[in-house]
C-alpha cells in the first residue's frame, strides 16, 4: 500500500485501511533512528499502510500520544495494537504478527 511522510487526517476509507503508523518528532533520537528501518520495512510489508506523523506537526491526531516513538497498528479502522519505543526487529515481528 505505501508510505506516508505525514497524515494528519483519517483515511477515506477506514474499513479497509491496514496500516501501521508511527507516531514521532524530529527531536526524538531514537525516533531519527528508527524511521530508516520503518521505511526499509515499508517496502517488505506491502499490504499494510505505513504512515510517519510528527507530534509536533499533527497535534490533533497525536495529542494522546506521552511517549515517542509509538506505532499503532490498525485493521479495519480500529487500532488493534500498540508498540512503545523502538527496535527494528521487534518492530518487525509486530508487524509480520498485524500483516
Amino acid at each position: 500500500m505505501g508510505f506516508a511522510s505525514c497524515c494528519c487526517q483519517a483515511p477515506a476509507s477506514p474499513s479497509i485501511w491496514h496500516s501501521s503508523p508511527l507516531l514521532g518528532t524530529d527531536w526524538c533520537r531514537v525516533c531519527t533512528k528508527i524511521l530508516p528501518a520503518f521505511c526499509k520495512l515499508s517496502n517488505e510489508f506491502k499490504n499494510l499502510t505505513f504512515v510517519y506523523a510528527d507530534i509536533d506537526e499533527c497535534p490533533e491526531t497525536t495529542q494522546s500520544i506521552r511517549y515517542t516513538p509509538t506505532f499503532h497498528f490498525y485493521r479495519d479502522g480500529e487500532r488493534v495494537d500498540e508498540m512503545l519505543g523502538a527496535g527494528e526487529e521487534r518492530l518487525h515481528d509486530r508487524l509480520w504478527l498485524h500483516s
